[in-house]
Formats: C-alpha cells, structure tokens, sequence
C-alpha cells in the first residue's frame, strides 16, 4: 500500500511538474511576446522621434523662409512707394511743362492776333 502511495505521490509530483512546465513555457512565450511587441513600439518611437526632428528642421527652415519673404515683402513696399513718389514728381513736371506749352501757344496766338489786327 505504501508503495502504491508513493507511485500515486510520484505521479502527481510529475504531473505537478508538467504542469509547471507547461505553466513556464507558456508565461516565457507570453514574455517573448510581450518583448516582441516592446521592442516593435520603440523602433515606433524611435521612427516617430527622427520624424519629429525632420519636422523641427522644415519648420525652421520655413521659419527662415517666412523671414526671407517679409524682407523682400518690405524691399518691394519700398520700391513701390518709390515708383509711386517718382510718378508724382513726374506728373508735375508734365503738368508744369503743359501748362508752359499752354502759355506760350496762348502767347503766340496772341502775337497773331496782334499782327493780323495791325495788318488790318
């Protein structure tokens, strides 16, 4: 009886330590897993990060970019507000060059009245 005991005992002792085995196997395999899918997010995190560098640097660049066209934004007000006060010097001088032109033909025509009515 004794003997049988202890073979019922060895047998749930193996039993036991199947089970462990088998428990240890699938808790390693679940950890394998679970490194797998650590490992995949931090290659994801790493993507992600170079990605954000990459967009830290075209910010920047469009940064310098914005700062270039507000510069030649300015220098082309500048150069219309040139033209513009140029225009105006030019119309008054064409003004007052018309407005001589005007006189002297107002003179002449004068003149020739002056002489036909002397003729006269």
């Amino acid at each position: 009886a004794q003997a049988e005991e202890a073979h019922i005992a060895r047998e749930k002792a193996e039993g036991a330590v199947h089970l462990a085995r088998e428990a240890e196997a699938e808790f390693v395999q679940t950890k394998l897993l679970e490194a797998k899918r650590v490992q995949e997010e931090a290659g994801t995190i790493a993507h992600a990060q170079t990605l954000i560098l990459e967009l830290h640097e075209l910010c920047a660049e469009l940064d310098h970019t914005y700062t270039l066209a507000v510069e030649a934004k300015a220098e082309a007000d500048l150069t219309v507000r040139e033209a513009r006060e140029e225009t105006t010097r030019l119309d008054q001088t064409y003004l007052k060059a018309k407005n001589e032109v005007d006189e002297v033909w107002h003179a002449k025509k004068a003149l020739i009245k002056m002489k036909q009515d002397r003729d006269l």
